[in-house]
């Protein structure tokens, strides 16, 4: 054998020493938990108290709290075996730093995704406890509607599909916004309801899965990356279900005024269904007892691990990724070696090397500068995206060889940080093998380099997906052109608009007003004065919706901005006026000033869709208002009433959504105009066709009337 066989040959035993190394480790940390058995015994206590707590009782919640590698998910993930003996759910979702804004509710929803595949191994009987009751109590195809946005595996239950993949549920994937104003018509104006509705239906849906008397564990990793909007969900489901669920909760130290601990504390019967669980550094023993274990030295002889962990117990503050770590790098400095037969060390030169990196975040950050540059690319990109697009990675950068297979260089680089011990391969492709491992590779990125990293990658997933995937992978597309968008070029702009308006709707669609707000915002940002004449309706239709979910969201000064600029590049276009003119009444409406609404909007009717509405001698009106409508009524019936047509004149659809508003605000403004006002939406309605705005509410409450007067 030559000499540069036998330096390959050695080179290829110390990495497969290594990779056994890494992979006891792992196996061996994962079956058995160290130094935690009280934290342990709070966490099966509390779960065993929570069962045998009476029904009707409050949800129990538990949370694990700790410094990033402390083994927070790990505890938790101790109970899983429990709930599967009492023929429970343990059903899990984690939040992420890496996307700022995305589906709103997609981590809840991930967790829901894990209880149905459960629910549909179990056989009919089981599915059918659960399907048939929520069939029942949810039998409305709007209401189902709504509930399928926010979590799109739900449809399988509600059609009666097992098995089936996950639906995943987006709008139109069409770029002809002359079709889309149905958005705020007829869909993003009810959003405040759709808010409400869907609420209202999650308090239903979570009772009946919670009453079915098996016990649910919800695990929600990473609180403190939490949305908005899934706290406003996580809220209603806490409030809403009874024992024996749990949500249990990890999350790193935040201060007690963070939104989550808000959440915990709002309300009163809390700390009697409350655990809190903090995990510190593991002790002098416990990291003994985890040494020896993870070097598969037996508990006899456990007493010779005790110099090195004590080494590895002032490095590391107790940290159990750390301790992890750092017995990888004593390897990889030669200064832990295996005989054949047992791991070996010197700690005179250990301790004579002194300290190694002074925390995880820098000590993983040495590991990765330490990679090829390949391989160190490949990390910062987010294995969420790497996943959608694994024949696409190499695209980040180029071949140094003759090697153009992209998935082959993919897998290699890939390979090299398993061998590593930063990634970890699993059934369904690669993942970090901790989040401090994520953050320290996209902490490598130069500042001033971010924006184009992420710009690149949003022009990698646009490239590489047709337009169903595009749908689908929506959110992560807008994410990183948001992330890059100062440096979109002119040519891309306009697209891009285009990506943040579709993600916006798809927001709206699910009421989270503070993920459409961020996404209709930066498109505005990125809008030019000239577009109003190049791009009039993508530049009125990002105005209208950020102006709408602005009265949501309480930000009246944007919609006054907003709407400012909306009623002066609109005024050649009756129905935008119009259209303007409601958000404007919809403000007044939020702030209770009925009066100037009605005032508001009766000035518009007048002026723009020429329907004069008497402000004087309002009852002599009524009453010829009411003879009119008994003449077009006579001889028709309420069926046929509710089966003319739709209205087809664009600028009558939005008249009689500002009259229907009107109708509303006279209630509280001007209570004198109500049957007037009434009158005149029957009128138009039997003229024009039947308006899909006005709720047929609105009919019946012309019976009433008509059968007042009479």
């Amino acid at each position: 054998m030559s000499k540069r066989q036998g330096e390959m040959s050695c080179e290829a035993g110390s990495r497969n020493l290594r990779h056994h190394l890494q992979k006891q480790i792992s196996l061996r940390t994962e079956r058995r938990l160290c130094g935690r058995t009280h934290e342990e015994a709070l966490l099966v206590n509390s779960y065993y108290a929570s069962l045998t707590t009476n029904a009707n009782s409050p949800a129990t919640k538990i949370i694990i709290s700790g410094e990033s590698g402390m083994g927070k998910s790990v505890l938790a993930e101790t109970l899983r075996q429990s709930v599967s003996e009492d023929d429970g759910f343990f059903i899990r979702g984690k939040f992420d730093q890496s996307l700022e804004y995305g589906s709103a509710y997609s981590v809840i929803a991930s967790a829901f995704d894990e209880f149905i595949y459960i629910l549909e191994k179990r056989g009919d009987a089981s599915w059918n406890e659960v399907a048939n009751p929520l069939r029942h109590e949810i039998h409305k195809t709007d209401h189902r509607q709504i509930l399928f946005e926010a979590i799109p595996s739900l449809r399988r239950i509600f059609e009666g599909r097992r098995g089936g993949a996950t639906v995943c549920i987006g709008g139109s994937s069409s770029e002809d916004l002359s079709n889309s104003n149905r958005s705020l018509n007829e869909t993003t104006a009810e959003v405040r309801s759709s808010h409400t509705k869907l609420h209202y239906l999650m308090k239903k849906f979570i009772r009946i899965v919670s009453s079915v008397g098996d016990p649910i564990v919800m695990l929600l990793d990473d609180m403190q990356w939490a949305n908005a909007s899934s706290l406003d969900l996580l809220k209603t489901l806490m409030l809403s279900a009874r024992n024996p669920f749990i949500f249990m909760f990890t999350m790193r130290p935040v201060q007690k005024d963070h939104p989550f601990y808000q959440l915990i504390y709002a309300h009163e019967e809390t700390p009697a269904c409350l655990t809190e669980i903090e995990l510190r550094g593991l002790s002098e023993d416990a990291i003994c007892e985890l040494t020896s274990m993870q070097l598969g030295i037996p508990e006899s002889k456990s007493s010779r691990c005790r110099p090195l962990s004590d080494f590895l117990c002032r490095v590391t503050n107790g940290n159990p990724l750390y301790i992890r770590q750092q017995i990888i790098s004593l390897f990889d400095d030669g200064m832990l070696c295996f005989d054949g037969n047992e791991w070996t060390w010197n700690i005179a030169a250990i301790e004579r090397a002194g300290m190694l990196s002074g925390d995880i975040a820098s000590m993983v950050s040495d590991k990765i500068k330490r990679l090829p540059p390949h391989s160190q690319h490949v990390l910062k990109v987010d294995f969420n995206i790497l996943g959608i697009l694994v024949r696409k990675t190499s695209e980040h950068y180029k071949s140094d060889g003759n090697d153009n297979d992209n998935e082959t260089i993919a897998r290699r680089e890939i390979a090299t940080s398993v061998q590593e011990g930063l990634v970890v391969e699993k059934d369904n492709g690669v993942a970090f093998v901790h989040d401090a491992v994520q953050g320290a590779a996209y902490s490598l990125l130069p500042a001033d380099e971010i924006p184009s990293f992420h710009l690149s990658l949003g022009r990698i997933l646009q490239k590489n997906l047709n337009s169903a995937l595009l749908q689908r992978y929506l959110f992560t597309v807008a994410n990183q052109l948001a992330r890059g968008r100062n440096l979109i070029p002119e040519a891309e702009r306009i697209n891009a608009i285009h990506i943040f308006l579709r993600a916006g709707d798809e927001e709206s669609k699910m009421a989270a007003f503070v993920e459409a707000t961020f996404f209709y915002e930066k498109g505005l940002s990125m809008l030019l004065d000239q577009d109003w004449r190049n791009h009039y309706r993508l530049s009125c239709e990002i105005h209208m919706r950020t102006a709408e979910i602005a009265v949501l969201n309480g930000a009246y000064d944007d919609v006054d901005r907003l709407l400012d600029v909306l009623f002066l590049n609109t005024k050649g276009s009756v129905d935008d006026q119009l259209r303007a003119t409601y958000i404007k009444v919809k403000k007044f409406a939020s702030l209770e000033k009925a009066g100037e609404g009605v005032d508001c909007s009766i000035q518009a009717l007048d002026s723009l869709a020429g329907v004069k509405i008497p402000t004087r001698n309002v009852t002599m009106h009524s009453l010829i208002a009411l003879a009119k409508t008994r003449r077009l009524l006579k001889g028709i019936d309420v069926t046929s009433i509710l089966k003319r047509p739709p209205i087809v004149e664009k600028h009558m659809k939005t008249t009689l959504r500002l009259l229907n508003l009107l109708a509303t605000l006279s209630v509280n403004g001007r209570t004198e105009m109500l049957p007037l006002i009434v009158f005149m939406i029957v009128q138009l309605n039997m003229k024009y066709g039947l308006s899909t705005a006005m709720p047929t509410g609105g009919i019946f409450i012309v019976i009433v009337f008509f059968a007042l007067y009479r």
